[in-house]
């Protein structure tokens, strides 16, 4: 069970992992925050911080910073927006296990 699942009761109970429970694994639901504030002009700001490790057991050689560095940036391209009325932001916060 999360135990912050009632900061989120509109969303699912995979809600923790981003609704896919197989590709990710968040055990507590405490590796990721959404953050909302509103600067003097009425605009909403929205952070997405994620905080993970990334371990590699395929057996297989691989670069994982230049991993890490390729899946920040793609996560950033996809979650970060701007418009008039609101910002998100987002931080991926890679480790390696």
């Amino acid at each position: 069970m999360d135990p912050v699942a009632e900061k989120t009761p509109s969303l699912s109970s995979y809600a923790y992992v981003a609704n896919n429970p197989i590709l990710l694994n968040d055990p507590d639901g405490r590796d990721w925050s959404i953050s909302i504030t509103t600067d003097k002009n009425g605009k909403k700001n929205v952070t997405i911080n994620v905080t993970a490790a990334i371990y590699n057991r395929s057996g297989k050689k691989i670069d994982m910073r230049a991993y890490i560095k390729n899946q920040t940036t793609i996560f950033n391209k996809i979650f970060s927006q701007n418009g008039n009325d609101f910002s998100v932001s987002a931080n991926l916060n890679f480790k390696i296990g």
